[in-house]
């Protein structure tokens, strides 16, 4: 059968003036580039972000413009991926473009070019075991430089006498660095006598321990109150920072493992109550988040 085709010149009465037209000859297809889409990952939204796509060598499917997602290593590691488990990613370098079905068996893309969305199924084995809501520490912003204040003042007005107290509590942040100061003012007056005086209660400065995961103070401080009464000192404390830490990940949990035949619910349940209920695509899953004594049900699209 004769192939179909347009011919270019008819545009322009110059033809070496019209553009290679060549890749629209097999139907929606686009061109590469950088562009920016709608990122989701098993269902969940990640970001929205400028992504480079290139033409890809397989089908993709009629919506995707005949494009492919180009994923460094780094980008990999935000999709919550255990690039551990794949040789393939242990060798790329940072800014080599990753094939993701290629590198992950069982992992699929689908992109969607009109609504600038790119689906991304990766099997549950293949992710890291994070608790939900999860952010990575490179995500996490320290803030703007910036300075503040509090205060807080009170004060009473009689016949003989006056009364006025002012708190003050100042700071300025700057990087991961807080400095923190708070003061008191009081001033009180009446028949035959008249006072006023600046308390400095404390001053200290503190910040974040990323790879501790903990807090470090040096200045006026005070120890946990734990399991003794909180004592006051001036001097360095470094202490571990709960808040640092996703609830499911302060204690201890078992591993649950399986195979989902095909896309499924997985429940677990603790003394009858769900404890966690989440989508599991085909393949292995492996779950360590929830506690002990739980019950496993996993009803798929087959029944």
């Amino acid at each position: 059968m004769a192939k179909v085709t347009f011919n270019p010149a008819f545009l322009s009465a110059d033809a070496a003036s019209v553009a290679d037209l060549s890749r629209f000859e097999k139907g929606n297809h686009q061109p590469p580039g950088i562009y920016r889409v709608d990122i989701w990952r098993n269902d969940e939204f990640v970001a929205t972000q400028d992504i480079r796509f290139e033409t890809s060598s397989t089908k993709t499917g009629e919506k995707s413009g005949g494009l492919m997602p180009c994923f460094d290593l780094a980008w990999i590691k935000r999709l919550g991926v255990n690039t551990t488990a794949f040789p393939v990613l242990g060798q790329s370098q940072e800014e080599t473009c990753i094939n993701l079905p290629e590198a992950i068996p069982g992992a699929e893309i689908a992109f969607d070019f009109s609504s600038m969305r790119l689906n991304i199924s990766l099997p549950q084995a293949s992710m890291l075991n994070s608790a939900r809501g999860y952010i990575p520490p490179e995500e996490w912003d320290e803030g703007i430089p910036a300075a503040l204040i509090n205060y807080s003042f009170t004060g009473s007005r009689g016949t003989n006498s006056d009364s006025y107290f002012l708190s003050l509590m100042s700071g300025l942040n700057y990087g991961p660095w807080r400095l923190r100061n708070n003061g008191a003012w009081s001033y009180s007056k009446g028949d035959g006598y008249h006072s006023q005086s600046w308390k400095n209660i404390g001053t200290w400065v503190q910040r974040a321990i990323i790879p501790l995961k903990s807090e470090l103070v040096m200045g006026d401080s005070n120890t946990g109150n734990d399991v003794f009464d909180s004592v006051g000192f001036r001097g360095a404390r470094l202490y571990s920072s709960d808040n640092m830490y996703p609830d499911s990940l302060q204690g201890y949990a078992p591993t649950v493992r399986g195979i989902a035949r095909t896309a499924a619910k997985l429940t677990i349940r603790q003394k009858r109550l769900c404890d966690l209920s989440e989508l599991c695509l085909t393949g292995r899953f492996r779950d360590h988040r929830p506690q002990p004594n739980v019950f496993k049900r996993r009803p798929g699209r087959d029944g």
